[in-house]
C-alpha cells in the first residue's frame, strides 16, 4: 500500500495517466493533454488512436511520460 502522507505532490503524479479519447479531439486538444501530463508529472499519456503518435512524441519530448505502445 503507498502512504501518500509520505509522498510529494511531483512523485504522486507518477500514480496517475492522463488520457484525451474523444475521437473528433483536435490537435489543440492533444497537445493540451500533452503539456497537461507533464505538469503533473503524470506516468502515461493515452488517446484514442495513433494518429496523433507524432505531435504526441513532439510535446512528450525530454519528459519521463510514457507515451501510447503501438
Amino acid at each position: 500500500m503507498v502512504n501518500l502522507a509520505k509522498m510529494d505532490k511531483w512523485t504522486i503524479g507518477k500514480c496517475f495517466d492522463h488520457s484525451v479519447l474523444p475521437k473528433n479531439t483536435t490537435e489543440a486538444d492533444i497537445r493540451e493533454g500533452c503539456r497537461t501530463a507533464r505538469n503533473y508529472n503524470c506516468a502515461a499519456f493515452y488517446t484514442a488512436t495513433y494518429f496523433w503518435m507524432p505531435v504526441i512524441l513532439e510535446e512528450l519530448a525530454g519528459s519521463d511520460v510514457l507515451p501510447p505502445r503501438a
